[in-house]
C-alpha cells in the first residue's frame, strides 16, 4: 500500500489518523517525494504499531525511485528524514561545479546512474543534452549520469541528506548558502510545519535572508522561538534575519510551493511598533541612527538586538566601522553578537566615554 507524502505546505494528515482505533493490519507504507515530516514514522507507527516505514526518492527521469531507506527508529537530532542509499543496480553520486565527487557532509548536485535511467526526453535534444551526459572520474568510465539539480551531501556513514534545489542556492557577501538546509532546521522546530527562505534585497543594497513557518496542526508557532532555534544549529551567517509565520505556504497548481507568491517582508524588518522603544539618550540615539543607516530599515528602537532586525556578519562589521569612528572608541564586534540591545550598547559606550583616560606609563589621568 502507498500512501502518498504530504506536499510542502499541505495540511493533509496520513490517511488513517483520524481514525480512532488501529490500524493493525496495515504492514507497510511507501512514500515517495523530496520531504517527508521527520514527525510522520512515529505519528503513523501510533496508528498502526506493525508498520514498515519506507522513504523513497528519484526522479522520473530514473524511474520515478532510485534510493530508499527504511525508518526503523527516528533520530531527534534530524532535521529531515534520511533520502536513504542506492537501491540493486542503482548508483548515485554528488558532485561538485567542476564534476568532482565531493566528500562527506561537503554539498554537491546529486546525480544518478544505473538501469533505471531513462534514455532521452522524446523529441527535446537540448533538455536530454543538458540533464544527461557521459562521465569518467577515478575507476568510473563513461558512466552515464542524470543531473537531478538537487543538492545533497553523504554521510560518513554514507548515507545521503537531501538539502534542497540547486534553483534555490544563493550567494550572499561571497558565501554560498543552501536555502534547503536552512529549511530543514527550520521544520525540525517542535511548533514548524513547512518552512521555506528566501533571499530578499534590503535597503541598502545587500541582501536578507527572510523565513517563512507555517505551524504544526494545533500548535503556535513564534518567530522568536523558530528564529533562537536556528542560531542553535547554524552557522551565524545562515541564519535568518526575518521569520514571517503564514497560516499555509502559497501553493502552484500542482502542489509545489510557489515562491513569486510569498509576501514581500515588511519594508521595516526591525523591531514592530507594540514593542519599539524609542531611544533615550543621545548616545542611543546615534547608534540607532548608525544601526539603521548600515540595515536599510526604517526604525531601530532602544531594545532592538542588531542580528534581531535582520543584520548580518558583514553588516555588523560595518556597523562596528561608523561606531568607532563617531565615538573615537574601539567597539568590539562581539558586542553585537552577545545580543546586546541598542540600550546595551550605548551604555557600554557611555561607560567607556567616561572613563579615565590613561597616561603613557600607564597611570590615569586626574
Amino acid at each position: 500500500m502507498e500512501l502518498g507524502p504530504r506536499p510542502p505546505g499541505h495540511g493533509r494528515r496520513p490517511p488513517g489518523e483520524h481514525r480512532a482505533g488501529p490500524l493493525d493490519d496495515l504492514r507497510l507504507a511507501l512514500l515517495g517525494g523530496d520531504w517527508i515530516p521527520v514527525s510522520l514514522p512515529d505519528r503513523a507507527r501510533a496508528k498502526a504499531p506493525a508498520l514498515r516505514f519506507v522513504a523513497m526518492g528519484g526522479a522520473t527521469e530514473s524511474s520515478i525511485h532510485s534510493t530508499l531507506f527504511e525508518v526503523t527508529k527516528t533520530d531527534p537530532r534530524w532535521t529531515s528524514i534520511p533520502y536513504g542509499r542506492p537501491m540493486a543496480n542503482q548508483r548515485t553520486y554528488i558532485l561538485d561545479e567542476n564534476l568532482q565527487p565531493v566528500p562527506p557532509g561537503v554539498p554537491g548536485e546529486l546525480h544518478l546512474a544505473g538501469i533505471g535511467l531513462a534514455r532521452e526526453y522524446l523529441g527535446r535534444a537540448e533538455q536530454t543534452a543538458e540533464r544527461f551526459f557521459t562521465w569518467s572520474c577515478g575507476e568510473v568510465t563513461d558512466e552515464r549520469l542524470y543531473r537531478t539539480g538537487d543538492v545533497a551531501r553523504f554521510a560518513p556513514d554514507g548515507m545521503i541528506e537531501l538539502l534542497g534545489r540547486a534553483d534555490f542556492q544563493v550567494k550572499l557577501h561571497g558565501l554560498r548558502i543552501e536555502l534547503g538546509e536552512i529549511e530543514a532546521v527550520l521544520r525540525s522546530h517542535e511548533t514548524v510545519r513547512e518552512a521555506v527562505v528566501t533571499a530578499h534585497p534590503d535597503g541598502s543594497g545587500d541582501k536578507r535572508l527572510v523565513a517563512y513557518v507555517v505551524a504544526e496542526a494545533g500548535r503556535t508557532v513564534e518567530a522568536e522561538p523558530v528564529a533562537e532555534h536556528a542560531a542553535r544549529s547554524l552557522p551565524r551567517f545562515m541564519v535568518p534575519g526575518t521569520v514571517l509565520v503564514l497560516d499555509e505556504l502559497p501553493l502552484t497548481p500542482n502542489g509545489k510551493v510557489d515562491r513569486k507568491a510569498l509576501p514581500a517582508p515588511p519594508e521595516d524588518l526591525g523591531a514592530p511598533a507594540e514593542s519599539y522603544a524609542e531611544p533615550a539618550t543621545a548616545t542611543q540615539r546615534t547608534v540607532a541612527e548608525i544601526f539603521t543607516a548600515v540595515l536599510g530599515t526604517t526604525r531601530v528602537g532602544a531594545d532592538s538586538g542588531f542580528f534581531a532586525v535582520g543584520g548580518n556578519s558583514l553588516q555588523a562589521m560595518r556597523a562596528v566601522t561608523r561606531l568607532n569612528k563617531h565615538f573615537g572608541i574601539r567597539v568590539n564586534v562581539r558586542l553585537l553578537y552577545s545580543g546586546s540591545t541598542v540600550a546595551d550598547i550605548a551604555s557600554v559606550i557611555d561607560e567607556r566615554l567616561a572613563a579615565p583616560a590613561p597616561t603613557t606609563n600607564g597611570a590615569t589621568a586626574p
